[in-house]
Order: C-alpha cells, then structure tokens, then sequence
C-alpha cells in the first residue's frame, strides 16, 4: 500500500534534502473555526510548495556548492525573498484561513477545496523543517493529529490528496529526526504522521485502476492520445506535466530533459506562470484554463536539472519565478491564482500600462504561419511606453539607475517579452518550411530598437541575449540591409559588450562579403562591433593584471586569444585596412551626407545614446559662433551665417570624429597586436600618417567645444566628450605607431628628415638607417609634419589637462628604442625640454599621470646626450629650482624611476668620456653631480627595491626592478657591486628590518628570471634602451642569486641565517 503513495510524495522528500536558516514561528490560533462562505480566487493551492521548492533551487550555491558558469542570479538575495514569500502566505493562511484547506487572499477567508483536511498546514509541515523552524513544526504536528479526520464523507480530488496530504505526511515523517524532533522507537517504520499517511493512502487506493489516458512525445512536447488507439485526443501542455523532465534528470535523461524543461520555461516566460492547459499548436491557453494556480511542477523540475547539471540557465528559473510570483500574484493576504480577469486588475493597480495583455495579443498573431500583419501595431503601443524610460535612463546618472526606476522595460521582460521578439526575429531561420515567413524591415526595426531600449534598461537583458550565440550570429545576418543596420550595430555592440566568451568573427556567416557590402558610414559603425572582438577581456580585478597572473594564464593558454585570431581574420579581408585608412582620412567635405536633414538627423539619433544627440546639437550650434574666427576655414566652422546653415555642417563636422575615433580605435590595437608589422607596412602604403597630419588643424585639433555631450564607449567608467576621445584614439594611435619602429620617421616632412641628417653630420655621426631608407613619398606633406604639430599644440596645453600624459607618451614612443642623438636635438632644438621643466618644476603640476609621462620623456629626452644635460642646468639655475625637482622624484620613485635609470646610465657613460664639454658640463651640472654621489644611488636602490613586491608587480611598476638592476650593473662594472649590498645590508639594520630588503629582493630577481627567459620582445627592450647586452643583465641576475655565502656578490652572503627567507615559493595559484 505504501508503494502506491511513496511516488506522490517524493518531491517533498527531494526538496527536503537541503536545509536552510532557521525561520521566527508564526503565532497561530488553534481551533479557529470561521463560517464558510463561496468567494472567487482562493489561495493557489501550491503556492506554498512553490516557494519551499524555490527556496531548494537557490539553496545549493548556500551548501557551499560550486559556482555555475556565466551570470546568475545572487541565491543569498532570492533565498531571503523566498522565505519572506514563505511566512507571508503562511501567516495569512493561519490568521484568516485554518483550518480550512485554502486561503482566498482576495477576500482574506478561506475554504475547503480538496477533502476539509487543513491541506495548506499539512502541505507547509517539509518546508517548516527545511527553513529549520522546529518549533513550529512540532506544534502543527501536535495541532494536526487533534483536528485533522480521514474517516470523513467528502468529495476529494485522488491526485491532489496523494501528493500534497499522503505526500506531504510521508516526508515531514521523513524529515522529523534529522530536524531534531523527538521520534517513537519504531522510527522511520511508525510514527504519528506514518499512520495518518497510512489512513489517507487507503481511502484512495480504490481510485488507481481508473487511469485511461497516456502520453506520447511529439518534438519534444508530449500531446494527450487515446491509450488504446495511439490517436491525439488533445495536442494541449498541461502545468501538472511540468514534473516530467525533473523525473527524466533522477534516471540520467539529461538531454531529453532539458529539451522538454526549455519548451515549457517558454511558456512560463510567455505568460508569466504555467497556464493550466496550453494549446501546443496555436501558442496560447485554452479558453478556462487560463490561470496560473502557482503550481510547482515546473519548479521542482528546475531544482532536479540544476542538482545534475548546474546549468545556471536553471537559476534563472528559481530568480524568474520569485519575481513572477511576488510582482504578479502577491495581494495584502497571500498570493492569488493568476488569471486573465485578475491580470486586467492587477494592471491598474501595478500601472503596467497594459504590457502583459499586449504581449498576449502579441504572443497570439506571431505564431508559425501567421503573416505578422497585426504584430507591428501591437509593438507600435509597446515601443513608446520604452524608448521615452530609454530616454531618461542615458540622459540621467547611469549609476543612480534602479530596477524600479523603469517599470515598463521591466514588466515587458517579466511577461517574456525579450524571448518573444528574438523568436518573432529568428523565425525565418527556424522554420523547416519551404516557403520561408517574411518579416517586413519596419518590423524588425521595431523588435530591434524595443531590444535595445529594454537591454538598456533592465539588468541581465543584455547578459541573457549574450549567451544566446544563435542569436548573435543571426543578428549578423541583418547588417546586410541598409535599413535595419544601425538599429542591429547597436544592439551587437551592447550584446558583445558584456558577452563573457568572445565572439570568433569567422563564425560570422560570410564575413568578407559583409565587410565589402557596407559603404563607409557602415563600416564606421561597424567598427564600434570591431572594437569589441578584437580587444582582450578586462578580468575586472586589478591582482589578474600582475605579472605573476598574467604569466600563469600565459603557460595555461599557450595558443593565440580569440582577440588575437580575430585580429588575423581581419587582416585576412581584402581591402580591409586600406577602407579603414580612406575613413580615416577622409576630409568633412568628402564625407556622402544625406540629402535630407530629418533622415541624417535620424543616423544620428541612432548613433548616439538615443536623446542626447538633441541636446547635443544644440549644443555645438550655440557654441560655433564663439570659437569661430573670420578667418576660419569651411571644415572648422562657419562664420557670420545663421543657426540654421549652421546645424548642418556643426552635424557632419561631429558625426565625421565619432566615425573616426572608432575606425583609430580598431587601428591602434591592431598595431599592438601580433601581426604588428603586417599592419604597419599597410598603414604606411595606404598613407594613414600623412592623411592625419592633413586633418591635424581642420578637424583632429581644432578648436574644441566645451559641450557636455559625453559617449559611453569601450570604457564605461570614462564620459568622453567625442572632441575629447577623437585627441586620445589620435595619439595612442601615434604611440603605437612610433612605438620601437623605424616607420616613425613617417611622422616627419621631407624638410625635417633632412635636419635629422644635418644633425648627424654636424654631430660627425652616422646617419640613422631608418632615416636613410625611409620611403620620402610615405612621409607627411606641407610645412610641419605630425610631430612638429603635436608639440606645438602640447606647449599650448593647460597645465592640467588630461592631453599632455597622452602627448608625452605619443612623443616619448618616438624616442623609445636605440638612443638616437639626432632625434633628440630635433626635440631639444624646438624647446621640449624647457617645456617639460616648466611643467614639472615652474607649474606645479599634480597629476601623477601626467609627471609620469613627463619624466619618462625627459629621460628619453636627456638619455647620453651631454647637451640635454646642459640645457637642463641651465634651466635649473638655483639650488631651490633643483630641490623642487628631486621634491618631484622623489614623491614617487613609481612615476619617475625611468627618469633615475637614465641618469644613472648617462652618469656612466660620461664618466669615461674625456672631452672637455662632458667634463665640464661633469662638474657644473646639478643632477649628474647629485647622481654621482654614492649614498644618493644606494638610497634609490633600496626605496626601489622597498615599494616593490613580486605579488604585487604589473607592467607598469616591474620597471623599478629593472631600474634596480641597472645600477647593480654598473656597480659591478666598476667592482664596486659589494660595496652597494653591504650598504643595502647596514640600511635594513638601521631601519631596524634586518633581512626585508635582502629577501624581497632576492624573490624578485628570482621571478626576474623566469619573466624574461622566453620574452624576446622584452629582453631586446631592455637591451636597446640600456645599451647593456641582454647576456650581461642575465649575468648580473644569476651572481646575485648565487647560493654561495662566501661570494661577495651573493645576496645570501649579506642575511643572516635567522633572517633568511629565500625559499618562499611565489608561483600564482
């Protein structure tokens, strides 16, 4: 007998495998009898197995469970809300409701439903025990036992009591001594619930032999047949069957379980909750069946596949149902069946604005082999209710945004709206007809843009599109018509944004005919996309950018990034960087404007951030009168005419630099990539350099406006005006390209090359042969070339503009590599060293990015050139001028350490020179005479050595250890290397830290080596810019570390044996 029952009440005996925080009791009112009365809506039978099922699908991630991969929902958050959910229909049920089976939470009574067996007690007994609140679960033991009679004449439904009284009884009784609850000696074989359960399953054994119908499969839903005959008695989906595919995952049916689970989350996402019969075919419910009796079928399903496969998908389940429930159902004294009546109701009162009803209609007229005819006027009713909380969402404080901020994106997704329009969109890709379903452009125009609004809008939208790839690479397929394509760039470009995996562009369908099919506006919006691909994810946590852990991923990951091989297929496209560099070069007067104001005006809304472009344009052609001049060229501005002829040119002038900072986006990091000097020879054979220089005044650098308008691009915590990012993306872009290659002399005009080599011969040195072989119809045109201008315009900056660190980084790259004497007097003759002291001496600059920059340039400026020296000292004229330039140094060694390397190997170099200017300039200068002190050298080498650890170095700071080993270096040249550790050893004792300095140190020289054994890039950096054999660093490294204590060069030799710490193992984890 109890075999028969055992399967009914299995879900409560799953559910009760996990176990949660203990909940407060609820006070009851025992014996409380209420007159019955007929009312409408009682209390969803299931609704609290629902939630106590909700409760174990979050539950596992509490049991120290492993995390899923990809985004899910926070279980600490929904695990709180679910016995919040709990206690509120169950306190209600005992004030207002027992000991009827059902609360009717409308009218806040309750009823008899089933069999008058207090069903929603019994039913709450396993949850009671799951949250851990013992207490209450013995008193309704006790309560139940006294009031609760099987031995009755009543009409109750078989189902409904198997699994909820005979279901319910069997696992409390199950559960009760794990809880702690004190058992009869025959435990589990009797026990006060056994035998109620016991009395319950007899009364219902008569009822098993009536079954008549069974299941059949069909595509991965199961319709109704005749048992006998095979036929479909009815082609409907019914919530109760939603247990299936949970039973399918307990006998390993995995695959065929999460086919079914999926076809009926479908469903739920469609209307919000499982209606009671859905009609397969047709898409919709069945006239009477309609609500959503909170049943916790499809849940329990959820709980069982997440246990076997983690999929977080299932999670979204658990986090879809709790909002669901709890924005839909939930009403002063419980939670209500959801029904079509009850949804117009709840309309008004949650001002939904008639969003689920829409989305119904929507739902019923876009099913296979319906024409779309009615679908567009039911989204042209839903688009306006998004786009105008579109609207405040980019015109408002992105960070201040909130969930309930934008009701209207966020009840279009609670009623399966997102879902809805990516199948309305894909169904032409999905269906198996030969005559495929046509969806005309406005439509999908209209899916799109409501996409869009709503991933803008609602947290997780994106995410959950972006783990569709289907979807993604279908969406590819739509940039081929020119009238939905800035509605689809747009939306990739959100979805890519937050995709975990990159994206490979060769799973692009057709790729290289995409690329070629697009004009140049297209191509520059295509770029936005590009940018995404092609540039390595941000892990988002600053200790995954030390050395140590990019190391480690390095040796795990030994092929080529998906960043990197997206780069390759770009460079495989034909044509594909010579577009780039045509775009880029591009003047404002050749760019293919619209005839029509409204249609460009229209690009533009699209372009930006839906209502800024308005504010924007308004904006510039304000501000055009006043930094026009009456000599102002076309492209710059126009003078003395109206607002009116203004807009239009102000329009093309910025829509022309948001295009290109997009395409110098894409260029630059193609240039820092793998195929770098593929790329560079394209860029200069399509004459990228002197096209820049050509636009440098009209349009890189004009006149800037003091618009507010911010994009928020591939960095979403900076707010760049387009003006503002255009400058950046330029001059990383010059970095980049003048960065370590002898195409920088591609920067200079003929008239500037030749100086380089009148330096030369003046100097009697040999011309450089980069300057020699460079290709003179490549270089830039007209009087100044590209450098020339830049450091024209960055003497002008104001002192603390964020553009002077990317100038000085843009001129420092071309200094970068084998010193070169004439590139250096070029600089100096034009006054950058004299404007670099002003900057870091006269105006008190405070911006550390900015000092660093500068002084890395400096160094780069200064580096064994005598003359720099003496302009230096002739600049720094007084001891006050010169202190508050070590004050600069030394407030921090990070910024300026590169600074203090170039003196360092100066300082060395001079020091065997003979010429009476080096020995003059020797005796004279300030800085070389400071350096030349060895106390002052030992006492940056220990702060050097101090600020750095190797858990703790990233690209940026490893450059004070190198720092560090260049005067170690030199030391050991001269054979002075003892003398600098013993006064390292005498320098910890006196700071009272015997061996901290010795050990650090010998940990980061020992990661030096394995950073820089198979680092060839690296190693001819650091060979170059010292003029030190790379073998001799090495060299240097390995005495160091010699184990030797009798060595004088050893760092062992000079820790004690109490204060020795050599062996600490530093590898990333």
């Amino acid at each position: 007998m109890l075999g028969l029952v055992v399967c009914g009440g299995s879900r409560h005996a799953g559910a009760a495998r996990r176990a949660g925080d203990p909940g407060s009791a609820a006070e009851a009112v025992a014996g409380l009898c209420r007159r019955r009365r007929e009312h409408l809506c009682p209390m969803p039978r299931c609704s609290l197995y629902s939630l106590c099922l909700l409760l174990c699908v979050l539950l596992p991630l509490y049991n120290n469970a492993s995390e899923p991969e990809g985004p899910a929902p926070d279980p600490a958050h929904y695990r709180e809300r679910v016995k919040s959910m709990f206690y509120h229909a169950y306190n209600n049920y005992l004030e207002n409701a027992f000991p009827y089976d059902e609360l009717r939470p409308l009218t806040c009574d309750g009823q008899d439903t089933w069999g008058s067996f207090s069903l929603t007690l019994i039913d709450a007994l396993d949850t009671l025990l799951i949250l851990g609140n013992v207490t209450e679960f013995q008193r309704v033991v006790d309560v139940l036992q006294e009031s609760v009679d099987f031995d009755i004449d009543v009409n109750a439904s078989v189902f409904e009591t198997n699994i909820r009284v005979v279901g319910g009884l069997l696992s409390a009784h199950l559960l009760s001594k794990k809880a702690g609850v004190e058992v009869e000696a025959g435990w589990p074989c009797s026990g006060p619930l056994l035998r109620m359960a016991e009395e319950a399953a007899r009364k219902l054994l008569p009822e098993y032999n009536k079954a008549i119908r069974n299941y059949t499969r069909f595509d991965d839903w199961y319709l109704w047949v005749q048992m006998y005959k095979g036929t479909v008695s009815m082609p409907v989906f019914q919530s109760l069957e939603a247990y299936w595919p949970g039973l399918q995952s307990l006998i390993g049916d995995i695959d065929n379980a999460m086919r079914t689970f999926l076809n009926y989350y479908t469903v739920w996402k469609q209307f919000g909750g499982l209606p009671e019969f859905y009609n397969i075919p047709q898409g919709y419910t069945v006239e009477k069946r309609e609500g959503y009796p909170l049943r916790p079928e499809l849940i329990e399903s959820a709980m069982y596949l997440y246990q076997a496969t983690g999929d977080p998908t299932l999670l979204e389940l658990g986090r879809d149902a709790v909002e669901s429930i709890e924005k839909i159902s939930k009403v002063d004294c419980g939670f209500a069946t959801i029904t079509e009546a009850f949804l117009k109701e709840r309309d008004k009162q949650a001002k939904w604005n008639g969003i689920p009803l829409l989305l119904q209609k929507l739902y019923v007229n876009s099913q296979p082999n319906s024409d779309f005819s009615k679908c567009q006027s039911i989204l042209k009713e839903i688009s306006p209710l998004l786009s105008m909380e579109a609207m405040v969402f980019v015109t408002e404080e992105r960070k201040f945004s909130q969930e309930s901020t934008f009701p209207n994106t966020y009840t279009f997704d609670l009623f399966g709206g997102v879902d809805l329009l990516v199948e309305i969109l894909m169904r032409p890709t999905l269906t198996t007809q030969k005559k495929k379903q046509k969806i005309s452009d406005d439509l999908t125009k209209d899916c799109l843009s409501i996409l869009y609004n709503t991933c803008i809008c609602t947290d997780g939208v994106t995410k959950r599109l972006a783990e569709r790839n289907d979807f993604v690479l279908f969406l590819f397929t739509l940039m081929t018509n020119r009238k939905t394509f800035l509605q689809t760039a747009t939306l990739i470009e959100d979805i890519l944004g937050v995709k975990k995996e990159m994206i490979r562009l060769e799973d692009i369908p057709n790729l290289a005919t995409l690329v070629s099919s697009f004009d140049q506006q297209q191509l520059a919006n295509f770029c936005r996309i590009l940018a995404v691909t092609i540039s390595e994810l941000d892990t988002g946590s600053d200790d995954k950018h030390t050395l140590l852990a990019k190391n480690a991923h390095q040796k795990k990951n030994l092929g080529p990034t998906c960043a990197e091989i997206n780069q390759a297929t770009l460079l495989n496209i034909p044509g594909f960087i010579e577009r780039l560099c045509k775009l880029a070069t591009r003047k404002v007067s050749e760019s293919t404007g619209t005839s029509s104001f409204l249609q460009e005006l229209e690009e533009w809304y699209t372009w930006l951030d839906n209502a800024l472009v308005l504010d924007a344009l308004m904006r510039v052609a304000n501000e055009e009168p006043e930094h026009s001049s009456p000599d102002s060229s076309d492209e710059s501005g126009v003078a003395n005419t109206s607002s009116r002829t203004q807009l239009p040119q102000s329009m093309k002038i910025m829509h022309e630099i948001m295009y290109k900072l997009e395409v110098l986006y894409v260029l630059c990091v193609l240039l820092m990539g793998r195929q770098r000097n593929q790329v560079h020879k394209m860029i200069a054979e399509f004459k990228l350099i002197p096209g820049l220089n050509n636009l440098f005044d009209k349009l890189i650098w004009r006149k800037h406006s003091t618009s507010t308008l911010v994009l928020h691009g591939h960095n979403q915590n900076c707010d760049c005006s387009p003006d503002i990012t255009l400058k950046i993306q330029f001059l990383r872009l010059l970095q980049s390209f003048s960065d370590h290659h002898e195409n920088k002399y591609l920067l200079l005009n003929s008239q500037e090359l030749n100086e380089l080599s009148a330096i030369s011969l003046k100097a009697n040195i040999p011309e450089v042969d980069a300057v020699v072989n460079t290709d003179r119809s490549l270089v830039c045109d007209g009087k100044r070339g590209l450098l020339t201008r830049l450091l024209q315009v960055m003497k002008k900056e104001p002192t603390e503009s964020s553009f002077r660190f990317w100038q000085a980084r843009a001129v420092e790259s071309f200094l970068r590599g084998a010193t070169s004497y004439a590139d250096q007097m070029f600089l100096l003759k034009r006054g950058l060293l004299e404007h670099i002291l002003y900057c870091i001496v006269d105006s008190e600059c405070k911006s550390r990015d900015v000092l660093q920059s500068y002084f890395d340039l400096l160094g780069e400026l200064m580096k064994f050139n005598i003359d720099a020296f003496k302009r230096f000292n002739k600049y720094i004229n007084t001891d006050e001028k010169f202190q508050v330039f070590l004050n600069q140094i030394n407030s921090s060694l990070v910024d300026s350490n590169m600074l203090v390397r170039c003196i360092t190997l100066s300082l060395d170099r001079f020091e065997s020179q003979s010429d009476m200017k080096v020995v003059h300039v020797l005796s004279e200068c300030r800085l070389l005479s400071y350096m030349y002190q060895m106390n002052n050298r030992t006492t940056f080498l220990f702060r050097l050595i101090n600020i750095i650890h190797v858990q703790t170095l990233t690209q940026e700071n490893v450059s004070c250890l190198n720092t560090s080993l260049v005067i170690l270096m030199l030391a050991r040249r001269k054979d002075k290397l003892p003398g600098y550790l013993n006064a390292l050893q005498k320098m910890e004792y006196d700071e009272k830290y015997p061996g901290f300095i010795l050990n650090n140190f010998h940990s980061l020289l020992r990661f030096w080596q394995q950073h820089y054994l198979h680092k060839d890039k690296d190693s001819t950096c650091l060979e170059n810019s010292s003029c030190i054999s790379f073998t001799y660093w090495k060299e240097t490294v390995s005495i160091l570390l010699s184990p030797d204590r009798t060595s004088p060069c050893a760092l062992v030799s000079y820790i004690e044996e109490p204060y020795m710490d050599i062996d600490r193992n530093f590898t990333e984890e």
